[in-house]
């Protein structure tokens, strides 16, 4: 075989190979991180903590509702989103690409941690306000959809003119915190059944 052939057969190789990485990254792609499930659950816990929160705001002050309520309720979405998203680690292990699917599960920690203590910090100084914590709850939805489907950044940008809006009318806490809880959770619901349409569009 000449130099000539032999170059060509390995930059066939090489072409065939790139093609493969390719097809598997286009499969991989726009797919779902976690379970819808992981959504209608995490939505039906915010439902919950909001009506609970409303209900008892005569009683409890807004710390003494973040550690009672909210950090409870907290705790038990983000175990149920663990076990949603190492259920999809498992499923992608043969792939290659569980790496970066637990690189952004990592992320999400980290991104969970830092919004904590900026709500601990911005309820210590009297800051924290309807708008800007619905402003902050939009950031793990932001991420999420980033790194899964693109076409989740509409109820990203409905969460985003919701904060807007909140921040302009003059509400009262209670009132304010009653509609951005809600309004988050409508938009957790309103993400689990639009990836459910979206992974059965990508099928097809």
């Amino acid at each position: 075989m000449s130099d000539i052939d032999q170059r060509q057969e390995q930059h066939q190789r090489h072409m065939r190979e790139l093609t493969m990485i390719r097809d598997i990254a286009r499969t991989h792609e726009q797919k779902p991180l976690v379970a819808a499930w992981a959504f209608f659950v995490s939505a039906a816990i915010v439902i919950a903590a909001t009506l609970l929160h409303y209900s008892s705001r005569e009683m409890l002050g807004a710390q003494q509702a973040l550690l009672r309520i909210w950090l409870p309720a907290l705790a038990v979405v983000a175990a149920g989103a663990a076990v949603a998203w190492y259920s999809c680690l498992r499923r992608q292990a043969s792939s290659g690409l569980w790496k970066r699917s637990l690189q952004l599960l990592l992320g999400f920690c980290g991104l969970t941690v830092v919004l904590v203590v900026l709500v601990v910090t911005l309820l210590a100084e009297d800051a924290l306000t309807p708008g800007v914590l619905l402003l902050l709850l939009s950031l793990p939805l932001l991420l999420y959809a980033q790194a899964s489907f693109l076409w989740l950044f509409a109820e990203v940008a409905v969460a985003l003119g919701g904060a807007a809006v909140v921040l302009k009318i003059d509400l009262d806490s209670a009132t304010g915190y009653l509609m951005v809880g809600l309004l988050f959770a409508v938009l957790l619901l309103a993400s689990g059944v639009h990836q459910m349409l979206l992974e059965r569009l990508h099928r097809e």
